[in-house]
């Protein structure tokens, strides 16, 4: 599981996935492995946390909000990762690559028999040459979710401000770089990973 989202809102009822939905968790397959790709809202989200096993095993990059966030719900099996990090879960793997941001992020690549996943989290758009190769080390990737859509809607299309927008650019010019990571890892199905900024 990646960065559960479980409730109608978040940021205290300020924002909401879109399209509404809601989850019955009960009815999800039993959880292996959480991966939690950094501390913004809507990634590291309490509430949802809770609803749980606290025995499941925790993957996150080094953040002192995420390590405050587990302990405080009891969850006991929480493992700080870095790029070049990998797991083996089941007939999977996991490897740890660069968020393309400080080191509050980290993005994670599952591999097993059925294909290669890339979750870039809200980051998606800026990755260096070097985590590229790394991506694509065993193959194109077949499906990567990247920080794009969801974040350009047309009363922001000239702004320049926003985490992932570099000095000067507008959210086209982001959404534009998201789309060329994806192209570079050669992924054959590219997904909007956020809901809204």
């Amino acid at each position: 599981m990646i960065d559960p989202l479980f409730t109608p809102t978040f940021l205290g009822g300020t924002a909401e996935p879109f399209p509404r939905r809601v989850i019955d968790v009960a009815a999800l397959p039993a959880v292996d492995a959480l991966f939690i790709s950094h501390s913004h809202p809507g990634h590291l989200e309490p509430e949802s946390l809770k609803q749980l096993p606290r025995t499941i095993s925790v993957f996150s990059p080094a953040d002192p909000t995420i390590t405050l966030v587990l302990s405080s719900l009891g969850f006991v099996s929480h493992h700080v990762m870095r790029p070049g990090d990998s797991v083996r879960l089941g007939g999977g793997s996991i490897n740890f690559l660069a968020g393309g941001g400080d080191g509050g992020y980290i993005s994670a690549l599952f591999a097993d028999q059925d294909g290669r996943f890339w979750y870039l989290g809200d980051r998606g758009d800026f990755f260096p040459a070097a985590v590229i190769q790394d991506a694509r080390r065993g193959g194109p990737v077949d499906v990567a979710i990247v920080s794009h859509p969801s974040d350009y809607h047309s009363f922001l299309q000239h702004s320049t401000w926003d985490g992932g927008a570099q000095d000067g650019e507008t959210h086209a010019d982001w959404l534009a770089r998201a789309l060329q990571t994806a192209i570079a890892v050669g992924a054959r199905l590219t997904i909007p990973g956020t809901t809204s900024n």
